[in-house]
């Protein structure tokens, strides 16, 4: 196999670290739905009594335990598990009697969505070890009215003039093009066409056309991309127009603005800009940069992180990601430190640790060389704090979908990511590594409700308090204080 890697520095004032290999991949066959059992409903069993047996035992577990039929099925009787018991004793009742043919609780199933891209199986980074995209797909892929704006080197989704359209960007919906990079004199062009192929690999880890049976998949398909140039076609950049392609998305809806790149010193208009987007409720996802910056801001060394940010990422406004390996390890090149919020899957592509043949970059569709022609693409595999942040603006976009606030969206994030990985510190990796699965799957808890459950906890204490300890209202009125004591907890913990 014949194995290209490309490296490049694209510019002075703005660096977008990309290392580049170019491999040839298997075809694989699509691989089926199917149903994933999550759990079981903790206050229902489902039982199939024996002929005639009915009534019998019913009005028995009524009688003796309190419990009631929820609903009469086909053949089966759901039941509903009174406070004061747990399913496994429930369980235990039922199986030991002889009038019942089988009992088990009220498993919950959810449909796992396998695309048929036939790469897909390469994708490392979207398996159920690492951001779980099937567990995620079952629940939603999307809304077109959910807008990610890429301000980058702009995105191959256009047949114009010399570019052509990404092949596995076919169905992908993009809105508000913008280019303010076609010269020094300001002016702007509402083609936003890439040069370089990083902004159309970006654009595949969020929303690359999927189960089309082409390529690889993206992370939130269905949603609307907004492709922003800001790099001229030297390769360079300028703060004011990070800006200004800031306030075009902020100016055309976006929910999500994502930026894989860096700068080696603070930049007050892109900071100002970050905030007003986040006063409007927008999430602005920043990598962490690639460990490239001279002292004073980083250690100047290539082939390591530095143990502070870039900037943007280093501002708090920024919702800044780092990268991980296979193996959940920060990468060698990432950066790390104060105010990093959160790791996600960037590659590596000197390693195969999954041992599948192939390595373990992040895997998308884009330009095969850009440097001789803009209509012919290829999968590569790419690597760096550049590739990690698409997956955290993805699955924003996801969140957004499902109708979850700002604010909602950072903290479903941020909870639910995985810390289990060797030496975990805060410092290093942020909140953890990024768990779509579970962060779609986080519930919130309300204001309202907890009221609600503070209000049945003073209930069930005054109720229970009536009673002498030790007597069976007592204990009833206790159970009940304490399961609504519980909800208080999880719910405080929800908000």
């Amino acid at each position: 196999m014949n194995i290209l890697k490309r490296t490049g520095v694209l510019g002075t004032l703005c660096i977008v670290i990309l290392i580049t290999f170019l491999v040839g991949l298997y075809d694989s066959k699509p691989v089926k739905s199917q149903e994933s059992v999550l759990g079981y409903k903790p206050d229902e069993v489902v039982v199939k009594f024996k002929k005639n047996s009915f009534k019998n035992v019913t009005e028995s577990l009524s009688a003796n335990y309190g419990i009631i039929v929820k609903k009469k099925g086909n053949g089966y009787t759901v039941l509903q598990v009174p406070a004061n018991r747990s399913v496994e004793e429930l369980l235990v009742l039922l199986r030991n009697d002889s009038n019942v043919k089988y009992a088990h609780p009220n498993y919950e199933g959810k449909l796992s969505w396998t695309p048929n891209d036939p790469y897909y199986p390469v994708q490392w980074n979207f398996d159920d070890n690492h951001l779980n995209m099937e567990k995620v797909w079952g629940k939603t892929k999307g809304k077109s009215g959910v807008k990610v704006a890429i301000i980058d080197t702009g995105v191959a989704y256009e047949k114009y003039g010399q570019y052509a359209k990404a092949p596995d960007l076919a169905d992908t919906k993009f809105v508000y093009p913008y280019n303010n990079a076609i010269d020094y004199y300001g002016t702007v062009s509402y083609h936003a066409n890439d040069d370089y192929g990083h902004g159309t690999h970006v654009a595949g880890t969020i929303a690359q056309s999927t189960n089309n049976s082409k390529g690889v998949a993206g992370v939130a398909p269905n949603i609307s991309i907004i492709p922003v140039d800001v790099f001229y076609s030297n390769g360079s950049t300028l703060s004011s127009n990070v800006a200004d392609g800031i306030y075009w998305a902020i100016n055309h809806g976006a929910n999500v603005i994502t930026m894989s790149l860096e700068f080696q010193y603070p930049v007050a208009v892109v900071e100002e800009a970050i905030q007003t987007a986040t006063d409007q409720g927008i999430l602005v996802t920043v990598a962490a940069g690639n460990g490239k910056r001279p002292w004073p801001y980083g250690d100047g060394i290539d082939t390591t992180g530095d143990s502070s940010l870039a900037y943007p990422a280093a501002y708090k406004e920024s919702f800044s990601v780092g990268a991980t390996d296979y193996a959940d390890i920060r990468t060698y090149y990432s950066n790390y430190g104060d105010h990093l919020d959160i790791m996600a899957p960037g590659g590596d592509t000197y390693a195969d640790l999954n041992s599948d043949g192939y390595l373990d970059g992040i895997l998308q569709q884009t330009y095969t060389d850009p440097t001789t022609s803009y209509k012919k693409f290829s999968l590569q595999l790419y690597q760096g704090t550049s590739m990690a942040t698409p997956h955290v603006a993805g699955v924003a976009a996801l969140l957004f979908s499902k109708g979850k606030s700002f604010s909602q969206v950072k903290k479903a994030i941020k909870r639910t990511a995985y810390k289990g990985m060797t030496n975990y510190s805060k410092f290093e990796y942020g909140n953890g590594r990024l768990n779509a699965g579970k962060a779609l799957s986080y519930k919130f808890c309300s204001k309202a409700s907890l009221q609600v459950y503070k209000d049945n906890v003073a209930k069930y204490k005054k109720l229970m308090n009536k009673y002498n300890e030790g007597s069976k209202k007592y204990k009833y009125y206790k159970s009940l204080k304490k399961k609504w004591a519980k909800k208080v907890t999880w719910c405080k913990a929800h908000i």
